[in-house]
């Protein structure tokens, strides 16, 4: 990315730690699962396909993250937003 943008790697981690309070690998991750929550919500990819979709080359990687930031795993997550025949 820093080449990308023709400015150095510090610099990026600073600008991106200043916008969101997150080192850059942070906010990459916290970026990755707001996309994988968009894709279990719809319901049509199993949890190892949304979590290689977002760019996780592990699903056991992904679902322990997911449940570090969301509190919940991933299959708890599409169980919330199902609704109920109650």
């Amino acid at each position: 990315m820093a080449e990308e943008l023709s400015l150095s790697a510090n610099l990026i981690s600073r600008i991106v730690k200043e916008a969101s309070h997150r080192s850059f690998s942070e906010y990459i991750t916290y970026k990755r699962i707001q996309r994988s929550k968009e894709l279990l919500a719809d319901g049509s990819m199993s949890i190892n396909a949304v979590s290689e979709a977002v760019g996780f080359t592990y699903p056991y990687y992904f679902i322990r993250k997911f449940k570090e930031l969301e509190g919940v795993t991933p299959g708890q997550y599409i169980g919330a937003q199902t609704p109920s025949d109650g």
